[in-house]
């Protein structure tokens, strides 16, 4: 007799779905900073205002698929080498001077300019926890140049210099945090999701990558004053260090929302049960046991017999694509009288109902065998009885000749 085999050792996969999560931050974007009047109380001071516009930019893909039975498991491969964290920022500046000697004041800009930072970092997704890689960095170091060199006549023979040296360092990075579809969340990485099973045959959900970025930019400004006088020469009056942080913040992001869908196969039993009534023993019975598929993947499954009955079930396969029918017939051979019963164990690829049941009712019936029939018969009044065959008919000879000589003696 076949034994099907039990759910769980039969197990099912969707057809995988790309997937694509992208963000655009504005990371950089409307810091702002002045250094102030510096040095203070010096009858030449510089002021130096910035800036920042601009952003980040990352972008990953990957794929998503589910597999079952119990419980459906909902699972993300990245795709190798598709992260790419991309940084393009702007950076304006100011530069004013102001200067009080001997009663002459002047304040004035100096100097504006407007610089571009670009920066690319590829990677592995997801930049989970646990993961191989957890974070994308981009690092854009400044050298130390020359920003500007200004020269002011303030009186006849006596000139006023600024000039400024300046360096900039740039650091942007990029980790994930988790990855939530629908009310499941993904939090490290190697971890899947488990899905409730839908009722409308697909899983068809929203899904939500959350990263957090890290900013920083700094600028070291390098002012140095001094005055000519063509006779003396030029004397250096200050040189110091202006350090100005620009932007030193993190940011947790909720990417776009992403679209996950997968569909699933649902089987419909149409037949609820094989009532194959009497059937003579040594002939056979069919009863026809149809599975629909009305979700939008290929079902499939096996069909086996469980129970003592004289059953059998062709084929042992169930396949069915989308909106069609597979059919399977069950045959009642019996060889022996007396109902039988057994059940049809029906193990499908719908997750919703991985297993079905269908009875198996018949009885097997023959022809009972007429015996041969004897016949007694008694004669006479006396009680006993006579056989009328040739033996018990000598007597009637000698009567028969002692009529006869009678008759003649008297002729």
């Amino acid at each position: 007799m076949f034994l099907l085999l039990a759910p769980l050792a039969l197990a099912y996969e969707s057809p995988p779905s790309e997937v694509v999560f992208s963000d655009l931050t504005d990371l950089y974007d409307g810091a702002t900073s002045s250094t102030g009047w510096v040095p203070s109380g010096s009858p030449i001071a510089i002021r130096i205002q910035n800036t920042s516009a601009g952003g980040a930019y990352v972008e990953m893909e990957g794929e998503s698929w589910l597999e079952w039975p119990d419980p459906l498991t909902h699972s993300y491969q990245a795709d190798a080498g598709t992260g790419i964290f991309l940084l393009d920022t702007e950076l304006g500046l100011a530069v004013d001077l102001q200067f009080d000697i001997g009663g002459f004041v002047l304040e004035q800009n100096l100097y504006e300019s407007l610089d571009i930072y670009e920066g690319e970092a590829f990677f592995d997704p997801w930049l989970l926890p646990n993961g191989d890689a957890q974070v994308a960095e981009i690092a854009v170091p400044g050298a130390d140049q020359s920003l500007f060199e200004f020269t002011q006549a303030v009186f006849t023979g006596v000139d006023v210099y600024v000039n400024v040296d300046w360096r900039s360092d740039l650091n942007a990075s990029f980790t994930g945090l988790q990855i939530q579809t629908g009310e499941s969340i993904i939090d490290a990485e190697g971890v899947t999701e488990l899905l409730e099973v839908p009722d409308n045959g697909a899983v068809d959900e929203m899904a939500v990558f959350t990263g957090e970025y890290g900013a920083n930019m700094d600028l070291v400004f390098v002012p140095a004053f001094g005055v000519c006088i063509p006779i003396i020469g030029c004397t250096e009056v200050g040189a110091f260090e202006i350090p100005v942080p620009v932007v030193d913040t993190s940011l947790e992001k909720d990417f776009d929302a992403v679209n996950i869908y997968h569909p699933l196969p649902v089987a419909v039993i149409l037949t609820d049960a094989c009532d194959f009534g009497q059937v003579e023993v040594g002939q056979i019975a069919t009863c026809q046991v149809n599975v629909a598929n009305w979700g939008e993947m290929e079902l499939e499954g096996t069909a086996g017999v469980q129970g003592a009955g004289e059953f059998t079930v062709f084929p042992g396969e169930i396949f069915a694509r989308e909106d069609v029918e597979d059919g399977l017939t069950v045959t009642f051979s019996p060889t022996v009288a007396g109902e039988q019963a057994s059940v049809l164990i029906l193990n499908t690829s719908d997750p919703a109902a991985l297993a079905y049941e269908i009875d198996l009712i018949g009885v097997g019936w023959e022809e009972e065998e007429t015996p041969p029939t004897t016949i007694t018969s008694e004669v006479g009044t006396c009680g006993c009885s006579s056989k009328t065959g040739p033996a018990s008919l000598a007597w009637l000879a000698p009567l028969a000749g002692m009529l006869l000589l009678r008759r003649r003696r008297q002729d």
